[in-house]
């Protein structure tokens, strides 16, 4: 049985008659099935100004009662939803009906690309209903620095300026590993706390342990999971300011490895040591363990563990055998099914426009592999401002803007900024950004029809390159820095109007080749001098023909 207390102020209420009173706040319980019954409260310590009703339900109302209410809180955010302009309603209906009966586990960590997959949606649907879900508060968005090796979360941050610049460690691998946007941090979905709590208590048993603390886009070999069940050793959960001891066995294993995945710590005890002290001691602290290795005799086989944290923390005991896992990952390799990275999430355009306010640290500097980095221009806007005008040539480079950004979009692409009659436009995949070029130019085209006919037309010069960067703060917005750039930006510069200059790393790229070859394309090689880059680029140049 539940209840909750009520204090009516008897100044405000004065003129209604008690009982009356009590009975309509009843009644209006009652007709959200909240209350099976009511009754005054009489304690001396209550403020004589007041009356106090208690209301009583039971368990099972109680669930009742939550549903209804989660059900009300999703359907607020559904029609949050529906305010965006960008989602189409039958999509906000359909991407709804499918959350609601995800059980915990499908929520807590909800990758955009499988639930695309899984429930009939496009990629590009399906990120965009995550992102505006996010901004809603249907979702918390989550930066997960994952382990290539392993598929361990390591860290995982609510927003950019946490996420780890150079390199982050993983305790399960003892490892180091580059921090890239591409490949490392996963970008995933929980649903929000008002709308469900998710009850997973990773610390009840081993297996719930790892499935919370693995990315679930790692599909990993049964040689590999068979691996996995033969070195755990153990499994233990501590409470707050708990102790146990721990009971190895040396002739198991000489080299014994303790990880606390949520605290990303380990401690190594390798028996070794016949001068080793009788009754070691390692703490489990806020920062992991300590300490981080320990030497034993062979006759050492308890260990006392204290957890001094303020929380609930595990850890698992395994038997690592190197050679052997090595052997196995190469030869059986983990499968990764594609999800959403940060490099994805900085190339919608959504994102951008949602969270520009974002408070990013001046200090950002972030690694990017892969960039696919795209410049624009317009041939002669200075000359038609002089023919055309003001109004009319203002009139026609904002149709070309509004032209440039909507292609950017529907490419999975995002304009990083403007600069006068030139966009910096960026892409996870060189395809993409091609793609984009060649319809940009089409649409303009078309453009040019409606305008030749009051004597104007624009010309539009477009540059792309792929290659490394990094995702820095630039007047208070997210940019891009390093010699990709510069090498997009001088690759621009050698197109003229209806042209698109691609570098060889544009060219190369499979999917590239395989669209240039069913498009009627005209293609032709080149070797320039690029401005400022101070090196030889083979560059082509690409034609539409329209």
């Amino acid at each position: 049985m539940y209840s909750f207390a009520v204090g009516l102020n008897l100044k405000v209420y004065k003129s209604l008659h008690l009982p009356r009173l009590i009975q309509r706040f009843s009644n209006f319980l009652n007709d959200y099935s909240l209350v099976t019954s009511a009754r005054p409260l009489t304690k001396k310590n209550l403020l004589p100004s007041k009356f106090y009703c208690s209301f009583f339900f039971s368990n099972e109302q109680m669930k009742v009662n939550t549903a209804m209410i989660k059900d009300i809180a999703i359907k607020q955010k559904q029609e949050s939803l529906y305010s965006f302009t960008i989602l189409k309603k039958e999509n906000i209906d359909r991407f709804i009906d499918a959350i609601k009966p995800l059980d915990d586990w499908k929520l807590y960590r909800m990758n955009p690309i499988a639930f695309a997959k899984d429930n009939n949606f496009s990629s590009n649907e399906s990120i965009e209903l995550f992102i505006h879900g996010s901004k809603v508060g249907l979702f918390d968005l989550r930066f997960n620095m994952v382990c290539p090796m392993c598929g361990g979360v390591a860290s995982s941050h609510e927003n950019l300026n946490q996420v780890e610049a150079k390199d982050f460690y993983c305790a399960t691998c003892n490892a180091s590993i580059e921090s890239t946007l591409d490949d490392r941090v996963e970008v995933n979905f929980a649903i929000h706390p008002s709308i469900k709590k998710i009850e997973i208590d990773p610390t009840s048993n081993a297996e719930t342990y790892l499935g919370y603390h693995f990315s679930h886009n790692f599909n990993r070999s049964p040689e590999l999971q068979n691996y996995g069940s033969e070195n755990l050793f153990g499994f233990k959960s501590l409470k707050s300011d708990e102790s146990i001891d721990l009971e190895l066995n040396p002739s198991v294993s000489n080299i014994f490895q303790l990880i606390c995945i949520e605290k990303n710590s380990n401690v190594f005890i390798h028996y070794n040591d016949e001068n080793a002290a009788s009754h070691p001691h390692v703490d489990l602290l806020s920062t992991g363990f300590s300490p981080r290795k320990m030497n034993l005799s062979f006759n050492t086989k308890t260990i006392s563990i204290h957890n001094r944290s303020k929380e609930h923390l595990a850890f698992t005991i395994i038997t690592p055998k190197l050679d052997k896992l090595n052997s196995i990952m190469r030869d059986y390799p983990t499968k990764v099914q594609p999800y959403f990275t940060a490099k994805m999430l900085l190339n919608n355009q959504s994102f951008r426009d949602l969270y520009r306010t974002q408070d990013l640290s001046s200090d950002l500097s972030l690694n990017i592999k892969s960039l696919t980095i795209m410049f624009t221009d317009l041939r002669g806007s200075t000359e038609m401002y002089d023919r055309a005008g003001d109004i009319l040539a203002y009139q026609l480079v904002q149709e070309h803007f509004k032209i440039l950004m909507e292609t950017v979009r529907k490419y999975s692409g995002t304009v990083v900024k403007t600069m006068g009659d030139a966009i910096m436009a960026t892409f996870s995949k060189p395809e993409d950004g091609l793609l984009t070029s060649l319809e940009m130019m089409l649409k303009i085209e078309s453009l040019n029809g409606k305008w030749r006919q009051k004597g104007y037309e624009i010309g539009l010069k477009v540059g792309i390159h792929e290659g490394s960067a990094l995702a820095v703060v630039n007047d208070e917005r997210l940019d891009y820095f390093g010699h990709s750039v510069n090498v997009a930006a001088r690759v621009q510069g050698l197109a003229k109007a209806g042209e698109v200059w691609i570098t060889d790393k544009i060219f190369s790229n499979l999917n590239v080749v395989q669209m240039l070859k069913e498009r009627n394309l005209l293609l032709e090689k080149n070797k320039a001098i690029l401005k400022g880059v101070g090196e030889e680029a083979t560059v082509y140049k690409l034609t539409v023909a329209v």
